[in-house]
C-alpha cells in the first residue's frame, strides 16, 4: 500500500505567518467621471446603483456571454459621503485588457480612465497580530486612518480572513513597508502569496480563469451582485 503523495508545493511553503505583501505585480486602473456608477453597473458583476462610497466589493467584468476579462476589487476614493472616482485593484497583466474592454464599451458617458499613478498596494496578512490597536473594519467597507505613520485607505474581503489591503501613496509605499516590518511584521514574497491566493479561492484571469471561464464557474459568489440587474 503507497501513500497519497503530498503535493511538492505543500512542502515548500511555510505557514502564513504575519507579514506584508509588497503587492509589487497589481496595479488599478483609475476610474473618475459623472457617469461612472451606471457604466460600471452595466459592465461589471457589481450594483453600483444606488452608490455606496465606503463599499469595496470583490467583481470582474464581464463579455457578452459573461465570461470573465477581468476581476479585482473596486475601491472608492475621495470624501466618506461622496467618491471623486474608484480605483480597480488587480494583476497588472490584465490592467491592459480591462481598460480595453472599459473603452469599447464607451461611448457618451462622462467616464475617464487611466493606469493608476499615484497610489500602491500592500497587503497585511495576520494583520490582527501586527496592528492589535487597529479597529477591525466591517468586512467589504473601506476605512481610512494611519499605519505606520502614512495616510492609507484600507479593507477587508471575505475570499481571504485576517488580510488586510491597504491603498497607500506611492511616496509613502517603502515606509509603510518599513514600519510594517518594524512591528514584526514578516516580509513575504510574490511567490508565498501566490500560494495562499489560490489556497483561499482568490482566483486570476490568465491562471485559474481562461478566455472560457464563465463568473458562475469561479465559486465567488459574493463576487456577484444577484440583484444588480442589467
Amino acid at each position: 500500500m503507497t501513500n497519497a503523495p503530498v503535493p511538492h508545493s505543500d512542502l515548500l511553503v511555510p505557514p502564513l505567518e504575519p507579514g506584508v505583501f509588497p503587492m509589487e505585480d497589481w496595479g488599478a486602473v483609475c476610474m473618475t467621471g459623472r457617469d461612472l456608477p451606471n457604466f460600471l453597473q452595466r459592465l461589471s458583476t457589481i450594483r453600483f446603483e444606488p452608490f455606496d462610497p465606503l463599499r469595496v466589493p470583490l467583481g470582474a467584468l464581464l463579455n457578452a456571454k459573461s465570461v470573465v476579462l477581468a476581476l479585482g476589487f473596486f475601491e472608492p476614493f475621495g470624501s466618506d459621503k461622496t467618491a471623486n472616482g474608484i480605483r480597480y485593484w488587480m494583476p497588472r497583466r490584465n490592467l491592459q485588457d480591462a481598460m480595453d474592454h472599459l473603452e469599447k464599451f464607451h461611448f457618451a458617458e462622462d467616464f475617464q480612465q487611466q493606469v493608476e499613478a499615484e497610489t500602491s498596494l500592500v497587503a497585511v496578512s495576520g494583520w490582527t497580530q501586527v496592528l492589535p490597536s487597529l479597529p477591525r473594519p466591517e468586512v467589504g467597507r473601506l476605512w481610512s486612518g494611519e499605519v505606520g505613520g502614512q495616510t492609507v485607505s484600507g479593507w477587508e474581503d471575505a475570499s481571504w480572513p485576517d488580510l488586510l489591503w491597504l491603498a497607500v501613496p506611492k511616496a509613502g509605499r517603502e515606509p509603510l513597508l518599513n514600519a510594517l516590518q518594524g512591528q514584526g511584521a514578516a516580509l513575504h514574497g510574490a511567490t508565498l502569496f501566490e500560494y495562499y491566493r489560490s489556497k483561499y479561492a482568490l482566483v486570476e484571469v490568465g491562471r485559474e480563469l481562461s478566455e472560457r471561464t464563465l463568473i458562475l464557474e469561479t465559486g465567488l459568489d459574493h463576487a456577484v451582485d444577484s440583484q444588480k440587474g442589467c
